[in-house]
């Protein structure tokens, strides 16, 4: 402690005596022509021991600290003349430095411009801009009649800064090794720890018009962590956040955002353009052009462009960075470099293409680094057509690529890969080959997914063993499920529960068979599947819905309206790879209401129901162009892309067979799609629609998904109470819109803070035919609440609430503020209310 204190107090002081001698001088570098600010300018005073640097901001602004005046100061920068100050003092005005641009011939560019503040009129690096802008469609692939080519892409993923205490625990001393594998060279001052590496070679047919692109797979080799982790999965998305960038694109697809490219056809109204310098090479003229955002709070980029002079205007290489001011949630830091190379046509098609991204929850904390790099290969364009290679299947399903021994990646492979990237093939072979590793796998496992893995058996999951509601009071629950350790073709899963307020006890059992000789958990998924479950649920959550855990029972308002289920269904599910998926099954299940519901038949004399039957045939289809996901065991998590995606549903009720009471048709359909809208975010609308034919009571109308929970619901209805209104033909719709920053990057502290803004609406209208009212003969009557009625048929107005929330507090956190604004004299409802929920993403 005493050696601190004296260590704190010498630097004090040395401190104090530094800033004793010095004194801040400041000023601002700007172009001599165009007089608009030079950013990145090195500025240096002093000799020797005694130099003092810095650089100029984006705006061209810059201080230093010098001891003595006056002082020679010297300003250098790529394209500029280095000039030579000889300053007075701090406020001498000739700090405030007009840099002379280095121009050799541009051909048919004019430099000019007289102008103090940035325009587009008049400006000679807007009027090259545009020139690429007009050449976009010959200069990117589209240019090309057809062509092939062989990619090879390598990602590998780090981690950055790993934390002592895993490291270096005595716990996992016995997986050191996976630490001990750094790389010190790749960024520079970053000690990173490779986990994850993926190489991938494949033949590209190309042919237009239209633009299409038929892939072959040559071969894959990637590290594989074993059955406990979906590496197909972790594949998907890490590719997902590295997406190819195409520069001629007008927007570019990063992080699951869409950024405007520097060449879209709008580029020039958001970002500057500044000529830097000239370029020989191999006897071809090329303009340094770089580019910044107008604004540099938005999801823009900045960089340089290096454009040809031989009248093609195409790109001979870019390169993109971000600045810190970008609100990216966890995205810390980018780096693209893209090469392009002259074919024989002379046009430029890509050969190169690296891109590098840094993520962290905090910005000098632990995180994770990753690098892609793309190479294109034996380029040849414009050649006779007649291989069917070149006509591509958009809807069907590429084969997997070929796992290809070493010998063929030495063969094939453009770069060796570094010594540390290669010992990470070993030492995750090494990790999944030691006896230790399932061990330490199965605890991971109960962490993330609740289930503790004994054997063939899973336990779990843990927070479902105790749940609590009004009906069935506490209510503990035992549940467990198999691996693939039991069998690759059938899966087993269950559980049984016990009310202790109802005395009732409740259980579930499933068996599913692949039809395919695959894992039921192998995508594309085909099995059969029967079940029977005895259990409770709230009316409008779904027939199957079980409540997870304990936190659930904390909900505002009454929440005693339950229903009894016991159903027995068989279901029959096929997905094929195009993402197509159709479902097929037979469901038949015994209603009984429970708590404050009650099944009442209208009429003179009220006749109370104990119970209703219904038998369902159901047929659903699915279609997900090009879906991504995260197989987890039974679970997916799903990455969400910019496609569609459509699911239609029909369900035909039947009297009389297997207990049924009520005959029915039920169709139902739902169309999903994000919107990507640079740069202002992108906006996710779901589209809901159904009718109901025949004459049937409430229970068997569609009830509309409520929210009494203080956790936000993406797709049901966040300040509708349960069971508040039932239809038989409805539309409705949902809508947010994620701003991802750019309203809050405008305000300083909120800037400061990375938070991003959501608004949100639901709309929803719908009704009930006069034959499934109470009114008519034989009807049930509508449920109640102390002879209050609680449930309704919508109207001619259409219920409506909206929200706007903040995400990524703290990173991972969202709040919601919703407002109801119709039908707000229905009792126990409220008009205003705050949603909570968790997410981590970019």
């Amino acid at each position: 402690m005493t050696r601190s204190i004296i260590l704190m107090c010498v630097l004090c002081v040395t401190g104090w005596s530094v800033f004793g001698q010095t004194s801040e001088w400041k000023g601002v570098i700007r172009d001599s022509l165009s007089r608009l600010p030079v950013a990145n300018v090195t500025i240096q005073a002093g000799k020797k021991t005694t130099v003092s640097r810095t650089i100029s901001d984006p705006h061209g602004n810059y201080s230093i600290r010098i001891g003595t005046a006056p002082a020679s100061i010297r300003y250098s920068a790529e394209g500029y003349r280095t000039a030579i100050v000889n300053a007075a003092g701090p406020d001498d005005p000739r700090l405030n430095v007009y840099l002379m641009p280095i121009y050799d011939s541009l051909q048919s560019v004019t430099v000019f411009s007289n102008k103090r503040r940035y325009t587009n009129r008049d400006n000679p690096a807007v009027e090259l801009i545009r020139q690429v802008i007009a050449h976009k469609e010959t200069n990117d692939m589209g240019g090309y009649a057809n062509a092939h080519y062989q990619e090879y892409e390598k990602l590998v993923m780090y981690l950055d800064k790993v934390p002592h205490w895993l490291s270096e625990s005595n716990t996992l001393r016995r997986y050191h090794f996976l630490f001990e594998n750094t790389d010190t060279a790749k960024v520079e001052g970053k000690r990173l720890t490779p986990f994850y590496i993926e190489e991938n070679l494949s033949d590209k047919f190309l042919k237009n018009p239209p633009k299409t692109i038929n892939t072959i797979p040559l071969g894959q080799k990637k590290v594989d962590y074993g059955e406990f982790i979906d590496t197909k999965g972790i594949s998907v998305m890490f590719n997902r956040v590295y997406e190819n960038i195409n520069i001629y694109d007008n927007r570019i697809s990063l992080f699951s955002r869409d950024f405007l490219s520097p060449i879209a056809d709008m580029a020039p109204t958001f970002y500057k353009y500044y000529i830097r310098d000239t370029v020989m090479e191999n006897g071809e003229q090329w303009v340094t052009l770089a580019f910044m955002p107008r604004n540099q709070f938005d999801l823009l980029f900045t960089g340089t462009l290096y454009v040809s002079l031989d009248g093609s205007y195409g790109v001979r290489r870019v390169t993109l960075e971000i600045n810190k001011n970008i609100n990216l949630g966890l995205v810390r830091g980018l780096d693209v470099t893209q090469e392009f190379q002259k074919d024989s046509a002379r046009r430029y098609h890509l050969s190169s293409s690296d891109v590098v991204a840094d993520f962290g929850i905090t910005q000098n904390g632990s995180g994770m680094f990753g690098e892609k790099l793309v190479t294109v290969q034996r380029f040849h364009a414009d050649t006779a057509v007649t291989d069917e290679r070149y006509i591509a299947h958009p809807l069907r399903a590429l084969p997997d690529a070929p796992i290809q021994p070493d010998s063929f990646w030495a063969a094939h492979r453009p770069l060796e890969l570094t010594p540390t990237e290669t010992r990470v093939y070993k030492n995750v072979d090494s990790l999944v080959n030691m006896r230790s590793y399932k061990s330490t796998v199965n605890i991971i496992t109960l962490i993330t997914q609740g289930y503790e893995v004994i054997g063939p058996i899973e336990i779990g999951p843990i927070p479902s063993f105790l749940t609590y509601n009004p009906v069935e009071g506490v209510k503990p629950r035992f549940g467990f499920r198999t691996s693939t350790h039991f069998s690759t073709r059938y899966y087993f899963e269950g559980y049984t529960a016990y009310g202790l307020k109802d005395h009732d006890l409740k259980y579930f059992g499933r068996v599913t068979y692949a039809l395919n000789n695959k894992s039921v958990y192998t995508y594309p998924l085909h099995f059969l599947q029967i079940g029977y479950r005895h259990d409770t649920n709230i009316p409008g959550l779904g027939d199957e819905y079980v409540d997870e855990n304990i936190l659930y029972a904390i909900r505002k308002g009454a929440n005693d309206r339950y229903l009894y289920n016991r159903i027995f269904r068989i279901d029959y599910l096929r997905e094929f790879g195009d993402h197509f998926s159709y479902s097929a099954g037979i469901k038949m299940r015994t209603q009984t209401p429970s708590g404050s519901l009650h099944f009442v038949k209208t009429g003179l004399l009220p006749d109370t129901v104990l119970n209703l039957g219904t038998t369902e045939l159901g047929v659903r289809l699915r279609w997900a162009p090009h879906e991504q996901f995260y197989q987890s065991k039974i679970n997916r998590s799903y990455v969400v892309t910019k496609y569609p995606v459509f699911s239609f549903t029909y369900v035909q009720g039947l009297k009389g067979i297997f207990g049924g009471d009520y005959q029915y048709e039920l169709f139902d359909a739902n169309v999903f799609k994000r919107f990507y809208l640079p740069p202002i975010g992108y906006t996710e609308i779901s589209i809901d629609a159904g009718y109901l034919v025949g004459k049937v009571p409430w229970p068997l109308l569609i009830i509309h998904s409520g929210n009494q929970s203080f956790a936000l619901s993406r797709r049901g209805f966040n300040l509708m109470n349960y069971l508040e209104f039932v239809s038989d033909h409805y539309v409705s719709a949902s809508f947010d819109h994620f701003f991802k920053g750019f309203i809050f990057n405008r305000i300083p502290l909120l800037r400061r803070l990375k938070w991003q803004e959501v608004i949100g609406a639901r709309v929803l209208l719908g009704g009930v035919r006069s034959e499934n009212l109470p009114s008519s003969n034989s009807q049930f009557q509508f449920p109640t609440t102390s002879g209050q009625p609680t449930t309704f048929a919508l109207g001619s107005e259409p219920y409506i609430e909206g929200s706007a929330g903040i995400a990524h507090i703290f990173k991972v956190f969202r709040i919601d503020l919703v407002k109801r604004f119709t039908y707000l004299n229905n009792p126990g409802v409220s008009k205003w209310g705050f949603r909570f929920g968790f997410n981590l993403s970019f």
